[in-house]
């Protein structure tokens, strides 16, 4: 299994801390909080009322945990080698600090409960393999489109070239039968994407793109699988300007909220496209419980 990513103690430098992107090390490393300096508690959650104030003794070097640790975090703020971004418990998806500079902590967003949020460049790699998956699932279905395709595009070509050879500055235009099949090609690839996308996000939150890439789809105040409608409803909006964009005119603004639609996680504070603000979804690390189990991904028995 992948180990998350997130801040894990430096196997080169036992003073430092480095940032492991979920596949190799990367160059980003910071010092390691010294023990024996009492951390800042601006912007720090209070004790508990029933607390006696052990979340300063662990920043004085006794040893004892603090409530506000990482699970499995040793004191002075070491973090160790196998822990992960988040956990699950009894309240869900709790986040682990994350490292920063001067051994303070930095948030990273996540959602209501604490799961973190997917990166955009994770999305976009999930986002090219299953394309991938699913053209090789339309072949079969589009395959007798290719012959009459091909030729009508190759006698528009031959036209184009003749054209040209005389002299003439106007393009002959593009063969109805051409425009016809492509049109046939791409309704039954979006049907199939379609069924796709909603079939696997509806059961599991992930199609196999999301889960190379370890992301997950659900609902941004509940975890587990969304429900369908949502997932159809998220679906027509991502991908129905595909459609709507072999229209003449109209094509353009369709192409135009693709492109706005893709991009908007990029500047968005809660990591969301267009698609997911409409529905209220979030793309996040990390699994979906299934339907049925507890927050700690265990299966709920009868009682």
């Amino acid at each position: 299994m992948t180990q998350p990513s997130g801040w894990y103690d430096d196997p080169n430098d036992p003073t430092q801390v480095r940032y492991w992107d979920g596949v190799v090390w990367t160059d980003r490393t910071s010092p390691k909080l010294n023990p024996n300096v009492e951390r800042s508690s601006i912007g720090s959650p209070s004790p508990t009322e029933t607390g006696t104030g052990d979340a300063s003794q662990e920043s004085r070097g006794t040893g004892r945990p603090s409530p506000w640790s990482a699970p499995g975090q040793q004191a002075g703020g070491s973090h160790p080698q196998g822990g992960g971004p988040f956990r699950q418990g009894g309240d869900a998806y709790r986040p682990a600090p994350q490292y920063g500079r001067q051994g303070f902590y930095a948030a990273r967003p996540t959602t209501p409960d604490g799961q973190p949020l997917s990166g955009w460049w994770r999305r976009v790699v999930a986002r090219i393999v299953d394309g991938i998956i699913v053209a090789l699932i339309t072949i079969p279905f589009t395959f007798w489109a290719y012959g009459p395709v091909e030729d009508s595009a190759q006698r528009w070509v031959d036209d184009v070239l003749q054209a040209a050879r005389a002299g003439s500055t106007q393009t002959p235009p593009i063969p109805g039968d051409v425009l016809r099949y492509v049109a046939i090609i791409s309704a039954i690839s979006f049907v199939l994407y379609g069924i796709y996308e909603v079939l696997l996000l509806s059961r599991t939150g992930s199609t196999p793109g999301r889960r190379l890439v370890g992301i997950s789809v659900r609902l941004r105040d509940q975890p587990g699988p969304p429900p369908v409608r949502a997932m159809i409803e998220r679906y027509l909006v991502k991908e129905g300007p595909v459609i709507v964009g072999m229209l003449p005119t109209i094509g353009i603004f369709a192409s135009l909220f693709m492109l706005v639609n893709y991009l908007w996680p990029l500047w968005d504070p809660h990591k969301q496209a267009l698609h997911g603000k409409l529905v209220k979804t979030n793309v996040v690390l990390g699994p979906q419980p299934r339907r049925g189990s507890r927050p700690d991904g265990s299966a709920a028995g009868h009682h």
